[in-house]
């Protein structure tokens, strides 16, 4: 049987890091304010490959088109992931609001 090493956010084998945004930090750029303004460096909601397709935090990392790819924003050692515009959600922009 073969052991197959999992690559995605919800890993429970891996801790969860304390990056929390804290209102007033100065990072509410990092979320873009809408579709057209993401881009390198922002911070947007991925689907994971895993088995439970959960929604997690990402970092833009580079694009190419349509196409972005990103690294989990709380697991940046994981390989980087490949996602569509169509396939990421924004975070609100304001985290006051959240």
């Amino acid at each position: 049987m073969e052991h197959r090493q999992s690559h995605y956010a919800g890993d429970l084998s891996k801790p969860l890091s304390s990056h929390a945004v804290k209102p007033g930090s100065g990072t509410a750029s990092a979320y873009p304010q809408n579709w057209g303004g993401i881009g390198s460096g922002h911070i947007v909601l991925a689907k994971e490959d895993g088995p439970m397709q959960q929604w997690w935090e990402a970092k833009v990392i580079a694009q190419e088109g349509e196409a972005f790819t990103l690294e989990w924003r709380d697991h940046p050692g994981l390989p980087p992931i490949k996602r569509t515009r169509f396939g990421l959600a924004l975070i609100h922009p304001n985290p006051k609001a959240r």
